[in-house]
């Protein structure tokens, strides 16, 4: 039995006895409570195997962005399009946008890999690469984090797909303003071109230059490093912890140079109805189309049963949604139904986007699994898995700075 059919093992055993794993309970709890910064700010690392940002970013036992809720009755339902069904067109709408159906968690493992990523079809972050310094980028930078939130290495993925360790130095254990200890690298960390990566630490942030394999120190207001994130020209920190204004830091050499104060705009880039959705994990933009996942406000009506706060990755197009469902609701539904459509056992915020890949395929992540769909319906597709975590004590985050192809 390969790893992947011994983690969809283990949701179903967990969906089904309403137990799960003492220590990660505790840090999905921790991490639910610091999404009250990342889905508002958009800026939070998601925890990818809690979900997650992610940034955030995910717990080798499954895909959970929070306590899970005790299974549903034994009448409950599970939907999901099998994967014959990819290519058809989309189930339903809403905000009248169409709607599509990802795979099941079960039905990913036989997805075939979308090719020409660069990607290796498997990161095994218990492999000690060769140092960071032998490359001048990196399309992915994961970190694994042990029980207490501690930083225990950096993996580098380089353009050609080799993974590549990259040395810290010390660092800080890292804390919220409410005390909840978040990993120091955020899915936000990576630069858009691969070429700078910073870590959060409490009062600054850590910056390493790729080209020249150098760390460099730059203050910030206390708390406030936990939502930086990347712009087009820098790096953007807030003035205060949750805020949305904040300055943009331009990155020359070992210096950081201010360039200017900005509003962060948290809204979505679709133009909502009464329903709308509140956006988490990173958004990326290739062209004039704009990708985020979303926990969608309204209900969504899938195969004649009204779902509640679905979560969807969103890929708007000059103004106009398509939709991809991807997690599952949590209130009540008609006749005591479920929707369980990528897992068993998930909660909300499970799968951010990671980036665009082509400039109509989409990479987000799915526990382990690093997915793509290819907008708007030529279905989903793998793009490569993530193991060599020590199961219950050690999870993953990871940052991607894709350059569509």
């Amino acid at each position: 039995m390969t790893d992947s059919e011994l983690r969809d093992l283990f949701r179903s055993a967990a969906a089904d006895a309403g137990r799960h794993d003492p220590l990660a309970v505790d840090r999905a709890w921790r991490d639910g409570t610091r999404r009250r910064i990342g889905a508002r700010a958009a800026l939070a690392g998601t925890i990818a195997a809690t979900a997650a940002a992610v940034a955030g970013v995910a717990l080798v036992d499954g895909r959970t962005g929070g306590v899970a809720p005790a299974p549903g009755p034994a009448t409950s339902s599970t939907v999901s399009p099998s994967s014959e069904d990819q290519h058809s067109g989309p189930v339903t709408t809403y905000d009248g946008a169409p709607v599509w159906v990802a795979p099941s968690v079960a039905e990913e493992a036989e997805l075939p890999f979308l090719e020409g990523t660069g990607l290796p079809a498997e990161i095994d972050l218990s492999v000690e690469g060769p140092p960071a310094s032998e490359i001048t980028g990196a399309v992915g930078a994961l970190a694994v984090v042990g029980e207490g939130g501690e930083l225990s290495r950096i993996v580098a993925i380089g353009a050609d797909g080799a993974a590549y360790s990259l040395e810290t130095g010390t660092l800080e254990p890292v804390a919220d303003e409410g005390g909840n200890v978040m990993p120091a690298l955020s899915d936000e960390s990576l630069s858009p071109d691969g070429t700078h990566l910073f870590l959060r630490q409490e009062r600054s942030l850590q910056i390493y230059d790729f080209t020249a394999g150098a760390w460099t120190a730059m203050a910030t207001p206390r708390w406030a490093a936990e939502t930086a994130r990347w712009t087009e020209d820098g790096i953007w920190v807030p003035s205060e912890p949750d805020g949305r204004d904040g300055t943009v830091f331009g990155i020359e050499g070992a210096h950081t140079i201010p360039l200017g104060e900005r509003t962060f705009d948290d809204s979505p880039r679709w133009s909502p109805g009464e329903s709308g959705g509140e956006g988490y994990g990173p958004e990326r933009t290739e062209g004039e189309t704009t990708a985020r996942s979303y926990v969608l406000a309204g209900s969504v009506d899938l195969f004649g049963v009204a779902y509640p706060s679905l979560d969807a990755v969103a890929v708007t197009i000059e103004g106009r949604p398509r939709f991809l469902v991807v997690g599952r609701g949590d209130g009540p539904v008609p006749g005591g139904q479920t929707l369980l459509t990528n897992c068993t056992a998930c909660q909300q915020q499970c799968c951010p986007v990671a980036g665009f890949l082509r400039p109509d395929v989409v990479a987000f992540l799915s526990g382990s699994r690093l997915l793509a769909w290819e907008v708007p319906g030529g279905g989903v597709r793998r793009v490569t898995e993530v193991t060599g975590l020590e199961s219950g004590t050690e999870w993953y985050v990871a940052s991607w700075a894709f350059s569509a192809r």
